[in-house]
């Protein structure tokens, strides 16, 4: 169901991984291609 996150102008997207993982920059490269997706997907 769409809930209208993407179509608000005040809308934040939050990454958020810990540096004692032993993948962190894995994890936060994962992240920030997810996040740029889906920006990329609603813009």
């Amino acid at each position: 169901a769409e809930i209208g996150f993407y179509d608000r102008p005040d809308t934040v997207m939050v990454s958020s991984v810990f540096a004692e993982d032993e993948n962190a920059e894995e994890v936060s490269r994962n992240q920030l291609a997810t996040m740029t997706d889906y920006v990329t997907k609603y813009r």
